[in-house]
């Protein structure tokens, strides 16, 4: 829900600002909530684009990398070291595959070492995006916690996975 006067924090950048008038359709209103196509003027100029998550709360995972279980789509190989382009709710921004741990035997559910990870297999990866994205772990946000990965020439989509974790360079690398 959102009404004016809230006090909004604009993520990935961390602005913030005050709610100065919510317009569904042409109609002015005071409050609105989920389901309901809006716009919001904000109190102060703040660059707000597509991929942007405007929040009352700011806790949210902002983050280059996280750790995700993938199910590979892709005729090709996944290799460590690979570059994409990955969808993360609305943000669209290139990203790396960093390490593969390990696929995920569907039979019996045991972790196993893999350096590749080939079509209708499962993976825990570590990826690295090129620019800072609002993200959750998908248990506690669907809608920011899900991925697809898409091949950078043929723009087709090569893996879709949830986001298990964030991952920090100086304590997880």
């Amino acid at each position: 829900e959102i009404s004016v006067g809230d006090k909004v924090v604009v993520l990935p950048s961390r602005e913030t600002s005050t709610v100065k008038e919510i317009l569904e359709g042409t109609h002015s209103v005071t409050t609105s909530s989920v389901g309901h196509p809006v716009t919001i003027q904000l109190d102060t100029e703040i660059d707000v684009s597509r991929g942007c998550v405007l929040t009352k709360k700011a806790d949210m995972t902002v983050n280059t990398m996280f750790s995700a279980t993938l199910l590979w789509m892709d005729d090709s190989k996944l290799v460590a070291g690979k570059n994409y382009l990955i969808r993360v709710g609305t943000q669209k921004v290139p990203a790396t595959v960093l390490k593969i741990k390990h696929k995920i035997d569907v039979n019996s559910g045991q972790e196993v070492a893999a350096e590749a990870i080939y079509k209708n297999e499962i993976a825990q990866c570590d990826i690295s995006v090129s620019s800072n994205i609002v993200f959750e772990p998908f248990e506690l946000n669907k809608a920011l916690g899900s991925l697809i990965l898409i091949d950078r020439v043929s723009h087709m989509t090569a893996a879709c996975g949830v986001i298990t974790h964030s991952i920090s360079r100086s304590r997880d690398l």
